[in-house]
């Protein structure tokens, strides 16, 4: 299947306006999931035919070599202690270690997670249609829910963000009405709301003591927002910047990355002053158009694309600074990796595979895998899609529960 018969099925699939917007984030993601799916059916079909070929060639070869070394004195040299069987370059299998998840806490439709000191937040959808959706508390000293509010119609879609104390939530709003509201953590009721010089805000993240918003200009244009969670106000600006970014985007000390369906961009510097940058490296297996998560973390951009190779990116410049290839954590090309988050010196990555998904923890150091986490069959309903990792925990949500792995408890 191409890129063109994926984006016209996506388009297909999205194309019932009549009934309900278009959800431009969940067409992102979608595109993206099947590329990467399209990514290892061409990889395992070429496998699949560089075997079969080398299998006539030995069957072919096989009675001519009988000949030959029929005629050749024997003397073999057999292999050295320790080599028999193995191969050169190919790491082994990382050991599985299901002790490693710790809480399997009951929450279902759960999007995104965030975690501040001794508390993790989570929004979570408690409608069949989504439209409905719940703030959830999770103390991770007992891993229990200890607070949950009901955000009512039309929140489906709201973001969060946690730090220094405090819990931001995005609205459904434009500047009337306010975009977003500051949450007070031991109650959950909204304590003040920010009414910002732009429309509507889908993304926001807490980042170096500031919140970054990113929100509409007009209908087709999208501007970063750097504001002062203490006094509310925008004390930076990056933008505007034309298209969608589907949600994946990634906050860097000197600037704002995000993805687009031609690549990684980013706007480095503030103000009239910000550069534009796109990434760009000839080495690099694919083209940087199939990237599918992109993240910051360990003052480094990190690019997964849709052949399992990763790009760790200097957030300066956008020099791609060193390339990892699914050889090195993956060589049978079985895990289906599909979605990346970093964090304690490793990269995690997320298999959507079926019948059961899993984490995988890769040595940010040498590129091999340190360990296995598997999800129990079934427990996604749809392949999972989003990991996040903040120091002592790993955050993987399923159809029915959200599970913590605990880093501690897998090789590092």
């Amino acid at each position: 299947m191409t890129d063109a018969d994926l984006e016209r099925r996506l388009t297909a699939m999205f194309s019932d306006t009549s009934q309900r917007p278009i959800d431009t984030d969940r067409a992102w993601r979608e595109l993206r999931l099947r590329r990467s799916r399209a990514g290892h059916s061409r990889r395992r079909w070429f496998a699949a035919t560089a075997a079969a070929v080398a299998v006539a060639v030995v069957a072919a070869a096989v009675p001519l070599l009988t000949g030959i070394l029929s005629a050749v004195p024997s003397g073999r040299t057999e292999p050295g202690p320790g080599l028999a069987g193995k191969r050169s370059g190919v790491p082994a299998s990382p050991g599985r270690f299901p002790g490693a998840v710790v809480a399997r806490i009951a929450l279902s439709g759960v999007g995104i997670v965030v975690q501040d000191g001794s508390q993790a937040w989570a929004v979570r959808d408690i409608t069949q249609t989504g439209d409905i959706g719940q703030l959830v508390r999770i103390d991770l000293r007992t891993d229990k829910v200890t607070l949950r509010v009901d955000l009512g119609p039309g929140s489906r879609s709201r973001v969060e963000a946690a730090g220094g104390g405090t819990v931001w939530l995005t609205t459904t709003h434009g500047s009337a009405q306010g975009q977003l509201v500051r949450i007070d953590p031991a109650t959950g009721q909204v304590i003040a709301t920010l009414h910002l010089p732009v429309g509507r805000c889908s993304y926001l993240t807490y980042s170096a003591g500031r919140l970054w918003a990113e929100c509409a200009v007009g209908r087709a244009s999208s501007q970063f927002l750097r504001i002062n969670p203490v006094t509310g106000r925008v004390d930076g600006r990056l933008g505007p910047v034309r298209g969608q970014f589907g949600g994946e985007i990634a906050v860097a000390p000197r600037g704002v990355w995000y993805l687009t369906g031609s690549g990684i961009s980013g706007l480095v510097g503030l103000g009239a002053s910000a550069r534009a940058i796109t990434v760009t490296d000839q080495a690099y297996p694919v083209s940087f158009a199939y990237a599918q998560s992109l993240v910051y973390s360990q003052g480094a951009l990190w690019a997964l694309t849709n052949d399992e190779s990763v790009a760790k990116i200097d957030p300066a410049t956008g020099r791609v600074l060193r390339i990892y290839t699914y050889a090195s954590y993956d060589p049978a090309d079985n895990a289906g990796l599909d979605f990346l988050a970093v964090g304690g010196g490793s990269l995690w990555f997320l298999d959507d595979g079926y019948p059961s998904s899993g984490v995988m923890r890769v040595s940010e150091a040498t590129g091999r895998p340190l360990g296995e986490v598997t999800v129990p069959a079934g427990a996604c309903g749809q392949p999972c899609s989003q990991i996040y990792v903040y120091g002592n925990a790993v955050w993987v949500p399923t159809m029915e529960t959200l599970l913590r792995i605990d880093p501690a408890r897998l090789p590092s």
